[in-house]
């Protein structure tokens, strides 16, 4: 994911490390899509993808994955889910958020390095899967495809990240049922507008220890 190239810079020639970024062209049922993407986790990007899309329920869906490079070619069960409203008792506290945000910035090392990708988080029970891509949107796709894998139970599961919480990104996690989410940047009003009319607890400016929420705040207790 990581690309050595060389600049300059105050006039000495120094070496850099950038984020490395692809063409995707994913392939579903023969209608096709191209992506700017980071190049790995191919597999759980299209599972991820299709199910924040609402085209599937579950991997049952899939009757065909077949990637080449840089070229993904499914066949699925078209299911056209719909949003719905989330249902979830979970409750975190200000601490267990700012904590995993923390972690995320620690353990994301090609952001560090390059500043260049979008980082985000799932967290359910003990699970913490971390994924960083160039694309804010893919981001979401990607972890979406690693926790259905892996079996996560979304109700149960929040997400911390990077980059602004728009209508496109908040949409996706309506549709996996995960209850929370919080960014260190800031939401757009779009977002917010999903947030509240599905259910979901949306935060942003998750730094300093401090957290802003602007829609279901009960789920997160006003506890430091």
């Amino acid at each position: 994911m990581l690309k050595e190239v060389e600049m300059i810079k105050s006039g000495k020639k120094l070496k850099d490390y950038i984020a490395e970024d692809i063409r995707f062209k994913l392939v579903i049922n023969g209608k096709s899509f191209t992506f700017r993407i980071s190049p790995m986790l191919k597999e759980e990007f299209v599972i991820g993808y299709c199910f924040g899309e609402g085209l599937i329920e579950d991997l049952e869906d899939f009757k065909e994955i077949k990637i080449e490079k840089n070229v993904a070619k499914v066949k699925i069960n078209i299911k056209k889910r719909k949003l719905s409203k989330i249902n979830s008792d979970l409750v975190v506290s200000y601490k267990e958020i700012i904590e995993s945000m923390e972690r995320l910035k620690n353990e994301s090392e090609t952001w560090r390095k390059t500043g260049g990708v979008h980082i985000s988080a799932i967290v359910s029970g003990e699970e913490f899967i971390l994924v960083e891509d160039i694309n804010r949107h893919a981001c979401i796709d990607k972890l979406l495809g690693i926790a259905l894998k892996r079996s996560l139970k979304f109700s149960n599961s929040y997400v911390v990240c990077s980059g602004r919480l728009s209508e496109g990104r908040v949409k996706k996690i309506i549709m996996a049922g995960v209850p929370i989410i919080a960014s260190m940047a800031a939401p757009l009003f779009s977002g917010i507008e999903y947030a509240k009319k599905y259910g979901l607890t949306l935060a942003g400016f998750v730094r300093n220890g401090k957290i802003n929420i602007y829609s279901c705040p009960e789920r997160i207790r006003n506890e430091v």
